[in-house]
């Protein structure tokens, strides 16, 4: 169907924040390789019938990508984190609402690897405290 086709590419970068609910999932969003992709598996309506196995994706990628982020920040010489999540965490469902919102606000993220909209977004939303050096400022 040339609409789902036009939903899930170029129309998404357009109208992502206004119609996630219009936005069908298909097996080309799986893995995801854009943004747009990782939105569209995030936002998966009840109706879809793929939405379980985009939901269950959406989530595998997100908890691994932030496993991974931590994991390497956390090894590193300055051990500086990426981003700090609050506690308690969002619900993936408020979660995956939020990327969208976010996703959808500048139409050029939809279109980065999955991956770098993912943490691009948890820097924006969820930046850590500065940690001010010990300089005397007299």
């Amino acid at each position: 169907m040339r609409r789902r086709v036009l939903t899930v590419g170029t129309a998404m970068a357009y109208g992502l924040a206004l119609s996630t609910a219009n936005a069908a999932v298909t097996q080309d969003n799986f893995p995801p390789k854009t943004t747009a992709d990782l939105v569209a598996l995030c936002t998966a309506q009840q109706q879809d019938p793929l939405a379980a196995a985009a939901l269950n994706f959406c989530q595998g990628f997100a908890e691994g990508a932030v496993e991974i982020a931590l994991s390497y920040s956390a090894a590193g010489t300055q051990s500086h984190r990426p981003f700090c999540l609050p506690a308690p965490a969002p619900t993936l469902d408020q979660a995956a609402s939020d990327f969208a919102s976010w996703a959808g606000s500048d139409p050029s993220r939809l279109q980065k690897p999955a991956v770098v909209g993912l943490m691009t977004y948890l820097i924006d939303r969820y930046p850590c405290p500065h940690e001010t050096p010990h300089h005397s400022h007299g």
